[in-house]
């Protein structure tokens, strides 16, 4: 629900619902400027709502097990879960008849996964190992409704649970100096209901909201970690992923604007091969610490983040049709943090601390963007940064920071 938390040169403000009666006015103000108001402030009153209103019950009930088997070189291991979720939304605000409050189907679902691997030591230094699982996931909440703000409606895109299917293989070294884990990963998300949202006046919040009919997304890549201690003190660890992050086939959508009421629905998205935005889909990385006193360490990182991309606006204008350019191209970036700290000894025998420890992050103040809710390629005479065109709303990243903390140890 919403209700007031300050008024501003006014002592009242008008809404209406059906459930309280047509026109009322908003009287009490909750939350605010004072934090304990979460608590001891509750807006219980559904005279004092606005907006929106709801409740949503949902219940979970599961079970788990695992085997594991070893012998000599040779270990493996099963797990599985099976649960039952049900789902029940209650209307306070857009109902039928005055004080009454409606609720909707209850919706119940099962689920269950699997899981299952073995590793197998070749010798002291050398480890290979394969996983593989299986989800049936059953839809969150807000999958279940056309609006869960807005409508007790249950959503027609939905068709069972989600599909997750998991597929890893990898080997590790463990030598006195040099450790290293290599894996490779491949991932299909299938059946799952996305969103995208718009500003579409261009005032900071967004006012559309799509819906997607049910997604197949498939995740692969190759990781590298290694880890390397060689002389006293010094630790110097690196990583590399390189990953490929698409969409499998094409979609309808459903869009409302901020109140739920439909805008247009039915219509095609052609994503199929489109790239996954929101996180980079090439890191990689250098860390290194070093005891310079008993004690007493500093440390320094550097990472790198490449080929990420825009969010998917599902309901844009690039996806109507196929030969469309795909989601947009985000700048790489680096980062560099540091950190000092120092250990003091306390207590008889040595046996308690305190820890001292400074951190510095994004020493060099890189400024980038860490992701962008939009999908606006750039066109002839278009503003843009580093290829990425200025109508895009964009998060950007902290500039440099710092904190410090101190930890006791008993």
């Amino acid at each position: 629900f919403r209700s007031v938390n300050e008024f501003l040169s006014v002592d009242a403000v008008n809404a209406s619902s059906v459930y309280n009666g047509g026109a009322y006015q908003l009287t009490e103000t909750f939350g605010g400027i004072n934090p304990w108001d979460v608590f001891f402030n509750v807006n219980d009153d559904h005279a004092q709502r606005f907006g929106y209103d709801y409740e949503e019950n949902i219940n979970y009930l599961g079970g788990f097990g695992q085997l594991e088997y070893a012998k000599d070189s040779f270990s493996a291991f099963f797990q599985g879960s099976v649960s039952t979720q049900s789902h029940l939304r209650t209307e306070y605000l857009s109902v039928q008849n005055e004080g009454q409050s409606e609720e909707s189907e209850k919706v119940n679902k099962p689920g269950f996964n699997v899981k299952a691997g073995a590793a197998y030591n070749i010798n002291s230094s050398n480890v290979v190992f394969a996983n593989a699982g299986y989800y049936s996931r059953q839809p969150f909440h807000s999958d279940l409704f056309v609006d869960d703000r807005n409508s007790n409606q249950l959503n027609p895109f939905v068709e069972g649970n989600q599909k997750i299917t998991g597929l890893e293989a990898g080997y590790k070294f463990l030598g006195d100096k040099v450790s290293a884990n290599f894996n490779l990963y491949h991932t299909t998300w299938d059946n799952k209901i996305d969103y995208s949202s718009r500003d579409t006046d261009n005032n900071g919040q967004a006012d559309e909201f799509t819906q997607t009919s049910p997604l197949k997304q498939v995740h692969m890549g190759v990781e590298l970690e290694v880890f390397t201690r060689f002389a006293d003190g010094l630790n110097i660890n690196g990583f590399i992923s390189v990953g490929d992050w698409k969409y499998d086939g094409n979609i309808t959508t459903r869009t409302s604007d901020d109140t739920g009421a439909v805008i247009s629905q039915g219509a095609t998205s052609y994503i199929d091969g489109v790239k996954i935005g929101q996180a980079a889909q090439f890191t990689a990385g250098i860390s290194a610490d070093y005891e310079v006193l008993p004690r007493l360490k500093v440390g320094a990182n550097w990472n790198q983040y490449d080929n990420l991309y825009g969010n998917t606006d599902f309901n844009g204008a690039e996806f109507e049709t196929e030969n469309n350019r795909g989601a947009i191209q985000l700048p790489s970036y680096d980062t560099v943090d540091a950190g000092v700290s120092y250990k003091w000894l306390l207590g008889k025998n040595d046996q308690n601390s305190l820890q001292f420890r400074l951190n510095i992050n994004n020493i060099f103040d890189e400024v980038y963007i860490e992701n962008s809710r939009d999908n606006i390629h750039v066109e002839a005479g278009d503003e843009q940064w580093k290829g990425v065109n200025l109508d895009n709303g964009v998060r950007l990243g902290y500039g440099r920071t710092w904190n410090v903390s101190m930890r006791l140890n008993f």
